[in-house]
């Protein structure tokens, strides 16, 4: 609501002493203390006002001070009210005011209380809060410039029609559920012990919905807004959800999520901002956890994404997926219990296998190298027999020979065969012990394949790989160490290139040399405490087409072995830079190539940074590792090309690798890891893009947006009906060739094919190629398999009692929703089947 400024009030009989002090006095110069004086004003109407009170002051001593002519310069106070219009009571039964016609609205400045039933208000306008203390009464076409507050007394409720109001309160209804049809409200707050469902229709607009018991909503037409969910701590609220929700549900407390919808298009949003204890049931679409907060998956419930900014701990349940996880701030904990459902993931997450704690991969690196030497205990029991207990010691070095200080007190994690073991002790500085002797918080070598994630005091992790084999009765560790590493980039390697010209600097250049070539900076500062690294800003005027333009570059320097040498640099324009002359008959780069190789076909770049192992190019749109060019985005004059397309190659398949794709699509817009352990490739195409095995070259995944060749083969009008056990072969006659394909490492896959906007068929087969589950909307016709029972009449569009009446009672049901163990089928508010599942993975 506008505030209203009245005008100002004046106090004349008072003085302030002096500038700033809080005394008053008379014109006698008398001392009044801190009476209160009153200042008359005048409100015509309702609203919210503002006044400020002025005196004057005198600057000088007050006995020279006494002029007329002193202006009102010091304020006394500003202070805001509101006034609010007299309460109008409807006692009347049956009364019905407001306008007869639709578009003159009657103008009501009253504060409405209506105590009678059968009341109704129509077209109108009014200036004031509404109470609805009765039953029956209806508001049709009206606005209220002010709150809503229903409160009848027994079941007959109310009834709203296109109804506007700045905040509207459910204090009581006797009626369990109620509809709100075309309610506008900045927000919705539901008091009630009763009311235990609320549906939206006729395009209501609810700014933000506030819940604090058992509810289900359910949008017909419109939008509950951003719905507050208030647990208790010994209290937990559920939450049903039906129809499409815009915007995300906000729990706080014990909180159970159930989404009732199935459809792709009805996916919900949940924002945690703050600490909160939440059971998902159902497919989500967006997690963001803002405050501490406690997540259980339920049996069968997917998220897109989980996004957190504060310490999680995630639980999933049977047939749960989390597609992607990221963690956000590296400093809160992020624990998951099972790693494999989830997707991909970023950040420190941290995974559990039963109650062991896994360190993330997003913080494992290779040791550089491994010292290890072995050697037996010879240990004497009370008996005096001697045992010979075989140890491993293990010391993590870095390239240039230095050792790793090991965490002191931190988990070392050891992976055997599949089983998990962690030990805390036998650390010290860069050497940590694992043997047989368990009484000693050592590892029992039983022999196998062991990889170890030991934690170092600069943050990181590091991975130690190994194996033991068992002879003449115990555990001997063999003499080789299996590593598979390969040796940093070091930006020693470009110094032996760093040109003596005192005309333009590059990588490598002394921080000496560059301030002889490019001069004094305008500033320069620290990156770290351990002056590791330091920038220069350098800034001037160049002249551009459109005239002078004011610019700041920069430069990064590195402490390599005891001086500061340029690692890289962003230039604007006024940089004397250069890594070498482009040369216009060069070949594109492609993968593989070297960083000279770019430089003489695309010339010196803007910006490029060297950071251990890795060169980036233009922000991160070009990355050499290990000094070969392994990812990038293309961009507008980039000479690069890693193939031609050709018009007459083969669509790409199950067994296609790169240089079939390269064929068939060209080279794409973009190539990146799919993953931060490597093992991935992702290149795009547009919004399509296609997901590389880096081991094998092979084709792991790809989503199709309309561009991509790619073809499994060809749809069948008079295909088989497709069940569980149906194999690959049968989905592609029936469907043809998916719009998504994922295919793992074992050779099961999961399909879905695009039939609307909004909604999708899915498959998912095992190892053999066989069917093991599906979703189906209807499209294609599909044969339900219980046991050896075969049901060929059962379709979309069914109703509940023609499935009953051919199945018998179902083990689970709800208004929406049928299960038969693994066979579900999706009800609409008719009570026709809109989707089938069966089958578990």
């Amino acid at each position: 609501m506008q505030i209203k400024n009245l005008s100002t009030g004046k106090i004349t009989e008072l003085w302030n002493s002096k500038n700033g002090y809080p005394t008053r006095y008379n014109t006698k110069g008398q001392v009044l203390g801190r009476n209160n004086f009153k200042v008359p004003t005048t409100v015509s109407e309702a609203g919210i006002y503002n006044i400020t009170v002025y005196v004057k002051r005198a600057g000088l001593a007050l006995n020279k001070a006494k002029n007329s002519k002193l202006g009102y310069d010091s304020i006394v106070v500003s202070k805001t009210f509101e006034v609010k219009n007299p309460i109008k009571i409807l006692d009347k039964e049956g009364a019905v005011i407001g306008s007869e016609i639709v578009e003159q609205n009657e103008m009501i400045n009253n504060v409405l209380k209506i105590t009678a039933k059968d009341v109704t208000i129509k077209n109108a306008f009014i200036y004031g809060d509404v109470y609805v203390l009765a039953d029956n009464v209806t508001l049709n076409n009206v606005h209220i410039s002010g709150n809503l507050i229903l409160n009848p007394p027994s079941e007959g409720g109310f009834n709203l029609d296109n109804v506007f109001a700045e905040n509207v309160n459910i204090v009581s209804n006797k009626s369990n559920e109620i509809s709100l049809k075309h309610l506008i409200t900045r927000a919705l707050k539901v008091d009630s012990g009763n009311v235990n469902k609320l549906v939206v229709t006729d395009e209501s607009q609810i700014s933000s919905t506030k819940i604090n018991r058992n509810m289900t909503l359910e949008v017909q037409s419109g939008s509950f807004g951003a719905i507050f969910v208030e647990g208790k701590a010994n209290a937990t609220i559920e939450l049903n959800l039906v129809g499409v929700f815009d915007k995300p549900i906000i729990p706080k407390g014990n909180v159970v999520i159930n989404n009732l919808n199935t459809e792709i298009n009805k996916l919900v949003d949940v924002h945690v901002y703050e600490s909160a204890s939440v059971i998902l049931n159902g497919n989500f679409r967006e997690v963001y956890i803002k405050k501490p907060a406690y997540l259980n998956l339920a049996e069968n419930s997917k998220v897109n994404l989980i996004k957190t900014y504060d310490d999680a701990e995630i639980y999933q349940n049977d047939n749960t997926r989390i597609d992607f996880l990221i963690n956000a701030d590296n400093s809160k904990y992020v624990l998951v219990d099972g790693k494999q459902n989830v997707g991909n993931y970023s950040g420190f997450v941290r995974f559990t296998v039963g109650k062991e704690l896994l360190p993330s991969n997003e913080l494992i690196k290779k040791a550089a190298k491994v010292d290890v030497y072995y050697y037996n205990i010879i240990a004497r029991t009370n008996s005096n027999n001697y045992t010979i207990k075989p140890v491993l010691v293990f010391r993590l070095l870095r390239e240039d020979g230095s050792y790793i200080p090991i965490k002191f007190g931190g988990y070392i994690y050891f992976y055997n065969d599949g089983v998990v073991e962690k030990i805390q002790r036998y650390v010290t500085n860069s050497v940590f012990t694992i043997g047989v002797n368990k009484e000693d918080g050592t590892i029992a070598l039983r022999g196998g394949k062991y990889r170890i994630i030991i934690p170092s005091e600069d943050g990181n992790w590091y991975e130690v790989s190994f194996e033991t084999k068992k002879v003449e009765g115990y555990n001997q560790a063999k003499s080789e160490i299996v590593l598979v590493d390969e040796k940093p980039f070091k930006l020693a390697r470009w110094k032996r290139n760093v040109t003596s010209s005192t005309s333009y600097f590059t990588l490598g250049t002394t921080l000496k040399d560059l301030i002889k070539i490019q001069g004094q900076p305008k500033s320069g500062s620290y990156q770290d405490t351990n002056n590791r690294f330091y920038i220069y800003k350098y800034s001037s005027s160049i002249k551009t087409k459109n005239g002078n333009n004011y610019v700041e570059s920069t430069v990064y320097l590195d402490n390599i072995d005891g001086q500061f040498v340029v690692t890289g640099w962003e230039n604007w324009g006024n940089l004397k830079v250069s890594l070498g002359v482009k040369d216009p008959n060069a070949k594109p780069v492609t993968f593989g190539s070297t960083l000279q190789d770019f430089v003489k076909a695309n010339g010196t770049p803007f910006k490029i940074y060297v950071d251990s192992d890795t060169i980036y190019v233009n922000g991160d749109e070009i990355a050499f590792y290990l000094g070969k060019l392994t990812t990038f985005r293309t961009y507008q004059n980039l000479k690069l090309e890693i193939g031609k397309k050709d018009p007459n190659a083969p669509a790409i398949n199950l067994e296609s690798k790169r240089q079939d794709v390269i064929k068939a699509m060209g080279t794409p817009t973009k190539v990146s890891f799919g993953d931060d352990s490597y093992t991935l490739e992702h290149w795009e195409y547009g919004e399509s893009y296609i997901t590389f095995d880096r081991t094998t070259g092979k084709v792991k995944k790809w989503v199709n947006y309309g561009n991509l060749k790619v073809s499994l083969g060809e749809k069948l009008n008079d295909a088989p009906a497709i069940m569980l056990g149906s194999s690959y072969l049968d989905v592609i006659k029936a469907e043809g060739t998916p719009y998504y394909m994922s295919q793992n490492d074992d050779g099961s896959m999961y399909w879905a094919y695009k039939i609307t906007q909004y909604t999708s068929d899915s498959f998912t087969f095992d190892k053999n190629g066989n069917l093991i589950e599906f979703t189906t909307s209807g499209t294609i016709k599909v044969f339900i398999k219980i046991g050896e029972t075969i049901y060929d009449n059962i379709k979309v569009g069914m109703t509940r009692d023609e499935i009953i009446n051919i199945l018998g009672q179902p083990s689970y049901q709800t208004d929406r929703n049928i299960s038969y163990g693994d066979l579900s089928f999706t009800l609409d508010s008719n009570g026709k089947v809109t989707f089938i599942r069966q089958g578990s993975r």
